[in-house]
C-alpha cells in the first residue's frame, strides 16, 4: 500500500457538547493519512494517484457546513467521506481541538478505517 498524508490541516466547524462551544465555529487541526494501492508505474501523472489538494478541499468544504458534538464524530465523518473517494483503501484521521482544556495543549482522537 502507498500512503499520502496531509498534516496540520486547519478546519473550522461547529463542534462541542456545551452550548457555548457551538456559538461560533472553532478551529480544529486534522492529520489525514490515505492508503491506496501500490503502483510503481505512476509515471509522474496526477491521474494515477490521489490529489492532496482534492482531499483537502473535500474535507474543508464539507466540515465547514457541518455541526458536531464530539471529535469522535468529526473523525468518523471525515474518514467515511475520504473512504468514499475512488482509489482510497484505508484512511487514518487525527482530529485535534487545541487549547480547549486548561493546562493541556491539545485533545483529540485518531481513528483508522478501511474499505
Amino acid at each position: 500500500m502507498d500512503i499520502i498524508f496531509l498534516n496540520g490541516m486547519g478546519v473550522e466547524t461547529l463542534v462541542g457538547v456545551f452550548e457555548w462551544e457551538r456559538q461560533k465555529k472553532q478551529k480544529l487541526m486534522l492529520d489525514v493519512t490515505v492508503g491506496m494501492a501500490s503502483n510503481e508505474n505512476r509515471q509522474d501523472d496526477l491521474g494515477n494517484t490521489i490529489s492532496y489538494a482534492d482531499i483537502a478541499h473535500l474535507v474543508r468544504d464539507d466540515l465547514q457546513g457541518q455541526q458536531f458534538q464530539l471529535l469522535e464524530t468529526v473523525a468518523e465523518h471525515t474518514a467515511q467521506l475520504i473512504l468514499a473517494q475512488t482509489g482510497v483503501l484505508e484512511v487514518t484521521v487525527k482530529v485535534v481541538k487545541p487549547g480547549i482544556l486548561s493546562g493541556i495543549k491539545e485533545v483529540g482522537i485518531q481513528i483508522t478505517r478501511q474499505k
